[in-house]
């Protein structure tokens, strides 16, 4: 992205995911990764797959392939912190913003 994203891009981020031609559980997962995104900094959630499973209200398998899904589409991009293997730093894609 060339830009830095404010905080009112969220309000646009969620129209477009609302529209999506997404899963509930995709739809669900990306509401979540939204909300713990710290868009003035571009910084990526820090929560793994459990936390935002829970906050969801599914289960981590579930969450699992809704993650993997919307990685493949293309919604997210997983950052790879050195050192932290376990769960991806999600930050978003240019999709929405194209």
């Amino acid at each position: 992205m060339s830009r830095k994203l404010t905080n009112d891009d969220y309000y646009q981020y969620m129209r477009v995911v609302r529209s999506a031609k997404l899963k509930g559980r995709e739809k669900g997962v990306l509401r979540t990764y939204a909300d713990w995104y710290y868009w003035p900094d571009q910084r990526p959630c820090i929560y793994g797959l459990d936390q935002i499973a829970a906050w969801t209200g599914i289960s981590r398998s579930t969450a699992t392939r809704a993650h993997d899904r919307l990685e493949e589409l293309g919604w997210v991009q997983v950052v790879n912190r050195p050192g932290f293997y376990r769960d991806p730093r999600v930050v978003f894609s240019a999709k929405a913003f194209a």
